[in-house]
């Protein structure tokens, strides 16, 4: 699951299950702590806090990278589907509605005057805004 993928849809779903999806996929903790922007001691408490409101253990702890216990498995399987299926639906949504992409663009200072202005009088018509716009140095927007 990509950042993309994850962020479009990540307000369905609460900390605990975002945090179980993630880590179903990744089976460890720095990778799930880039994809879900948290610390992995976050990860950590909301997957045991998961575990304990659940009061069934989701993953074998005492092998790295973690394993799902056949519980965990099902679960996952289960709200993959439904992620998967509510990916499917809100596209379908925004294609019926023609929503149109959010874009951001970056423009190097020295291009900003001549460019600038052109290029986002000619994206304004693919998008139903431009959500910013960074004026910088490249390695400032390469970053």
């Amino acid at each position: 699951m990509d950042k993309k993928q994850w962020s479009e849809n990540s307000g369905f779903f609460s900390t605990g299950t975002q945090v179980f999806l993630v880590m179903a996929e990744c089976g460890n903790l720095s990778e799930a702590s880039s994809v879900l922007d948290m610390h992995p001691s976050t990860i950590s408490y909301h997957l045991s806090e998961l575990e304990k409101s659940l009061n069934l253990p989701l993953f074998d702890h005492s092998k790295r990278p973690l394993k799902l216990t056949s519980e965990g498995l099902n679960l996952y399987n289960e709200l993959k589907y439904h992620f998967s299926s509510l990916n499917v639906r809100v596209q379908k949504l925004r294609q019926k509605n023609f929503l149109k992409p959010i874009i951001r663009i970056g423009i190097i200072e020295s291009l900003s005057r001549n460019l600038g202005v052109h290029l986002i009088e000619k994206l304004s018509p693919l998008s139903n805004e431009i959500c910013r716009c960074l004026l910088g140095s490249y390695p400032n927007l390469a970053a």
